[in-house]
């Protein structure tokens, strides 16, 4: 006779995502991300975050970007279990990612910034976004992007940023949120 203990500490997931196939997710624990199959017993954990990792996303079948508190946004290979690239332009927490498509994407930031970073373009850096929007508060979720081209010739795309700021944020469309006195949720359109 025994008994059985769970002897492992606690911890803490801030994201489940699945790809768009549903065959793999994604997991943020802590400082690191668990890629899981939901077919067959693999699963892969990535390391290389120094804070807490909130927010993962696929870009490609086998390649993800992950959005830390260590003011990183990194991209890695799920196959070489290796990370390829690494974006530094955020000078807070990165809460949330949003993909565009395989090689671009918008990253919502503590810094009051959502940055675009774009793989193929090349006059963007690792510390240099594509673009970049700035806010009157911390942008806690950039929620969703449409690759719905306004203007073909241009490729130009429209994405939705959902974050929370102020009552007196003085831009987009403000709902009333049950959060706390002051604080609205924020839905604005941008385009680049």
């Amino acid at each position: 006779r025994g008994a059985l203990f769970n002897e492992q500490p606690p911890r803490t997931c801030y994201a489940f995502k699945f790809r768009h196939d549903a065959r793999l997710a994604l997991q943020c624990v802590e400082q690191r991300i668990v890629v899981r199959s939901l077919d067959t017993p693999f699963e892969r954990s990535f390391t290389g975050h120094s804070r807490d990792v909130h927010d993962a996303a696929f870009l490609t079948n086998h390649v993800f970007a992950s959005a830390s508190d260590d003011r990183t946004v990194r991209v890695w290979d799920v196959l070489n279990h290796t990370m390829v690239a690494s974006a530094t332009g955020h000078t807070d927490y990165v809460r949330s990612l949003a993909v565009v498509d395989a090689a671009t994407w918008v990253s919502g930031s503590y810094d009051r910034t959502v940055a675009l970073w774009d793989a193929r373009d090349p006059s963007a850096s690792g510390e240099t976004p594509a673009a970049q929007w700035h806010f009157d508060a911390p942008v806690e979720l950039t929620q969703g992007v449409c690759p719905r081209k306004l203007d073909p010739p241009a490729g130009q795309y429209t994405f939705l940023v959902t974050g929370y700021a102020s009552a007196s944020c003085g831009f987009g469309e403000c709902e009333c949120s049950p959060i706390g006195p002051g604080i609205c949720k924020i839905h604005d359109w941008y385009s680049f």
